[in-house]
């Protein structure tokens, strides 16, 4: 089937140059693309999936449970924190919030109070 296709200059150019290149036709070069950005667009994005990481064993080190592991882990974290000077949030507490001098009622204008000055008689 033959049709038109607008191309700006500097992209014909090159592709007419890279078909130069690889002793191919420039028709052989846009076949190629299109099928190639068509399969792609076709086939459904894969999730993501983790890694395995884990290791052997059996869970928690026996006479632990999560509440220690959980204060365990907040202890390391602030101690980290304390020499990088990075805030500290504990686990399984939400972001505290900002402190007020960063909040946006403070960086709103506030409304003129008063006459504006100029030259008496004006």
């Amino acid at each position: 089937m033959k049709t038109t296709l607008e191309l700006p200059e500097p992209l014909f150019a090159e592709a007419k140059e890279m078909a130069r290149r690889e002793a191919t036709t420039l028709r052989a070069l846009v076949e190629e693309g299109l099928r190639h950005v068509l399969s792609r667009r076709a086939a459904p994005p894969s999730a993501y999936q983790l890694p395995d990481r884990s290791v052997g064993g059996d869970g928690l080190a026996a006479g632990m449970d999560w509440s220690q592991l959980t204060t365990l882990a907040n202890e390391t974290a602030a101690t980290s924190a304390f020499y990088t000077q990075e805030p500290f949030v504990p686990l399984g507490i939400a972001q505290p919030p900002a402190p007020p001098y960063l909040t946006q009622s403070d960086t709103r204008r506030k409304p003129a109070t008063g006459k504006r000055r100029g030259k008496a008689g004006a």
